[in-house]
């Protein structure tokens, strides 16, 4: 596939919706090429900003601020009604470590366990840190609720470009530190919510990612490890389209001409 068959295939997937916004970045981490689009649109951030709380808890215990075993008592659900994950099914209070609990909001989503680890670090810690490491579109404003925010101006935003730098410098191990950068992807590659980048990919592929859904919005974001060295990181977003299933049908689909493109050329 060549790039402009790339463009002309991703075209012919966008969707057509009145007010849809849709962005993409992706980067060959062997060849440095980069295909994107709209990288630099805000979108609603929905779970994927999860991983930049992921972030701030190992750097924070990387600086010695906690131990990722120390504990942390969850006395209620505080995820919402509809909020995704298993805690708010568990007889509370429960006491689990904070490494316990940053696994559990990464590769289940869960709410209340995201939202006990903002507690732990803070959103002041989380927003200077994305500034520190070059992320300026990206900002955690609220709790994760389980439901969206219709005032832009409360919400949570992300920019792929933001993402595809942070996971480019994950997949280097210069994130922070070699030490933050491991932690981080030891848990996205247990990744169990798998319908959209990892869904029309060869079984048995190793990917480190993190997906985030609204009811209008749609991501996945992470690295992908292909054949022969040709690893990429990739961040696909779409608002205003419905997540199931067309959203998450979409960055599957955009997903899979990405490997074709890179790990086929």
């Amino acid at each position: 596939m060549t790039r402009e068959e790339l463009g002309i295939a991703f075209d012919q997937l966008a969707p057509r919706d009145p007010g849809a916004l849709y962005s993409l970045f992706a980067k060959n981490t062997k060849t440095g090429e980069v295909f994107a689009v709209n990288e630099q649109k805000q979108l609603p951030a929905a779970s994927v900003i999860k991983m930049c709380v992921l972030l701030e808890v190992f750097n924070q215990a990387f600086q010695g601020r906690f131990s990722l075993d120390d504990i942390r008592e969850v006395g209620k659900d505080t995820g919402g009604a509809r909020g995704s994950g298993i805690l708010k099914f568990f007889r509370l209070p429960v006491h689990l470590s904070i490494y316990n609990l940053t696994t559990l909001m990464i590769i289940i989503s869960d709410n209340t366990a995201s939202n006990a680890c903002i507690d732990t670090v803070g959103f002041d810690a989380v927003n200077r840190t994305l500034q520190e490491v070059g992320c300026r579109g990206t900002v955690l404003r609220r709790y994760f609720i389980g439901a969206a925010v219709d005032d832009r101006s409360e919400d949570n935003l992300m920019t792929t470009c933001d993402y595809g730098m942070l996971l480019e410098n994950l997949y280097h191990r210069r994130l922070i530190s070699p030490q933050v950068s491991d932690g981080m992807l030891e848990i996205m590659k247990r990744q169990t919510l798998n319908s959209r980048i990892p869904l029309h990919l060869p079984e048995g592929t190793v990917i480190a990612h993190k997906t985030g859904t609204q009811p209008m919005t749609t991501h996945d974001s992470g690295i992908v490890y292909g054949p022969d060295g040709n690893d990429y990181v990739i961040s696909i977003g779409v608002t205003g389209v419905p997540a199931r299933p067309r959203g998450s049908d979409w960055v599957a689909g955009v997903s899979k001409l990405l490997w074709d493109y890179f790990t086929r050329r």
